[in-house]
């Protein structure tokens, strides 16, 4: 039975470490341990274990290549499984009435809770001062990184920052009276609360990469606070009107009131909080020479300095994510013209040559050395043509390690410094009706690193801004950012509807190739889909949670 390549390609998902900024800091508990909360909270380490455990909850979904991942549900790829809940989503087969996607709202509620069980024990960290204070600030870190998951599917959300049980202590008004949704900006407010604090109490970066491998830190803190209020300035959440309206769910709660110029300022503020921080540390971040080798050795490479904060994953799946031609399109050629440019050199039956270097590294194409042999997605004889598991003749090659040694050391990153960089560059832009220098700047360093030419000079503000979403979308294909930027720009209606395409691809008698441009599907986005619907069976459980416009 031949080995195909989709079957090579395993990378290694959930697991409980998560990085940036350790394996044995994540261990897990030994069985023997008291579990009342005196004993584990007033125990240096057992209370480091508890915590390990909020680490643990953190999404396993990631990378999934068995269920489909984020970049199966928007233009980038297509899910190999047929069955995949992505794909229910891209042909509007979904009401949302089964749940999410993602199941977000089954995933983070439980993390905050277990958070917020730990900040009603800190009264018995009376251990090590330093430790106590470092792991009540990582613990914030958590629950601000679970509220936003949720805020970026769903705007604001019910904000529950004690532990609801019955008993005498902790018995609160709550009990008894419907569950609610909070403001965005209530929502946005609390996050930052919870990000601030952790920045004020956490290191720049944890001194020892082995012991402290996986812990939040405040450099962590501070790009998830960049991120949060780049989304929060896009129009999406900050505009006049509504990007559908329903009179049963109030415009508060899923964005602002109103545009302000001013958010894209705080944006500007954050990113360049970083950038300066980060100038002003003795160990800094960098970005990593190799983009391809960046995603395989996040740990395993000491110059790999670029990844903030990661996470290390256990769980085998094959990849079965095609990357689609409406993705690969927007690969320029390496002179810097866009492949519909006649001058640019590019040939539809030749169609990688000369292309952005990221396009090969991000994504597995016809004839290419992998995993000891060469991929062949082509219909008339290729080994790894597959129907479904091949349909667009390519597949995801980013986080996946082309050996069985490193297939294990890939880590789902969540922040790395050249996402601070165009989120400056994107922030600047917007507040100040232009790029400046140092949005320049700092586009060309990624876009240096990547092997293309610098942004050309004289851009004005809309031009600047088309370039940099196309870079932001390449730079960070298959990273599940995507998704959440072409929801956040209102781009989706045109990105993930319409035809999608993939190469069928046949062997010439000469060893040559035909590509053949194939609509595999045709694709509907419905302004509803900016937002994931509060899971029916919440809305059952507590009726005075509002539901997401557009969503029944």
């Amino acid at each position: 039975m031949k080995t195909t390549i989709y079957q090579i390609l395993i990378v290694i998902l959930l697991g409980i470490g998560i990085a940036g900024c350790q394996k044995e800091f994540l261990a897990a508990p030994p069985n023997n341990v008291t579990t009342t909360d005196s004993t584990v909270f007033s125990n240096e380490l057992q209370c480091r274990q508890y915590l390990a455990n909020i680490y643990a909850s953190m999404p396993s979904n990631q990378l999934n290549r068995n269920n489909g991942q984020l970049a199966d549900g928007c233009f980038e790829s297509e899910q190999g499984i047929q069955w995949s809940p992505f794909q229910v989503y891209n042909v509007n087969a979904y009401n949302g009435g089964a749940g999410n996607v993602d199941n977000a709202y089954g995933t983070y509620y439980p993390m905050i809770r277990k958070c917020n069980i730990f900040i009603k024990n800190e009264k018995y960290m009376k251990f090590t001062p330093a430790n106590a204070v470092y792991f009540k600030a990582e613990n914030r870190f958590l629950r601000a990184f679970a509220y936003f998951e949720l805020l970026k599917r769903y705007g604001g959300v019910p904000l529950i920052d004690s532990v609801w049980i019955y008993d005498a202590e902790d018995i609160k008004p709550e009990f008894g009276k419907q569950l609610k949704r909070s403001s965005f900006d209530a929502t946005v407010k609390f996050i930052l609360k919870d990000l601030d604090y952790a920045s004020a109490n956490l290191p720049w970066i944890w001194p020892n990469a082995t012991t402290d491998f996986g812990r939040a830190c405040k450099s962590a803190s501070m790009a998830m606070k960049s991120r949060l209020l780049l989304y929060a300035a896009s129009p999406l959440f900050n505009a006049n009107q509504p990007h559908v309206s329903d009179a049963n769910c109030p415009d508060s709660l899923f964005k602002y009131p109103s545009y302000n110029i001013q958010r894209w300022k705080t944006a500007m503020d954050a990113a360049k909080d970083f950038i300066d921080a980060n100038a002003a540390e003795a160990i800094k971040y960098q970005l990593y020479s190799n983009y391809g080798d960046m995603f395989i050795n996040v740990r395993g490479n000491a110059n790999n300095k670029e990844v903030i904060f990661s996470h290390a994953n256990q769980v085998a799946g094959p990849s079965q994510s095609n990357p689609t031609l409406n993705l690969v399109d927007m690969y320029d050629m390496v002179n810097g013209k866009p492949i519909s440019d006649p001058t640019s050199g590019y040939n539809e039956q030749d169609p990688y040559k000369n292309r952005d270097p990221r396009l090969l590294q991000t994504i597995l194409t016809n004839g290419v050395a992998w995993a000891g042999r060469t991929f062949e997605p082509f219909i008339n004889g290729g080994q790894d043509y597959n129907g479904d598991r091949t349909i667009t003749g390519m597949l995801q090659k980013k986080y996946v390690g082309a050996t069985a040694q490193n297939q294990g050391a890939a880590r789902f990153i969540f922040y790395r410094l050249a996402e601070l960089y165009l989120n400056y560059a994107e922030a600047q832009n917007e507040f100040e009706g232009g790029p400046n220098a140092n949005s320049y700047t700092y586009v060309n360093l990624v876009r240096t690193r990547a092997g293309m030419p610098a942004f050309p000079t004289g851009l004005n503000q809309a031009d600047f801004a088309a370039k940099l979403k196309k870079e932001r979308i390449l730079e960070f294909a298959f990273e599940e950012t995507n998704l959440f930027d072409e929801r956040r720009w209102l781009m989706a209606e045109s990105l993930d509807a319409g035809s999608f395409y993939g190469f069928k691809i046949n062997k010439n008698a000469n060893g040559t190739f035909s590509y053949s441009r194939t609509a595999f599907e045709k694709r509907s986005f419905l302004k509803r889909f900016y937002l994931y619907p509060i899971p029916e069976v919440e809305i059952f459980k507590s009726p005075e949670l509002k539901q997401n416009p557009g969503w029944f």
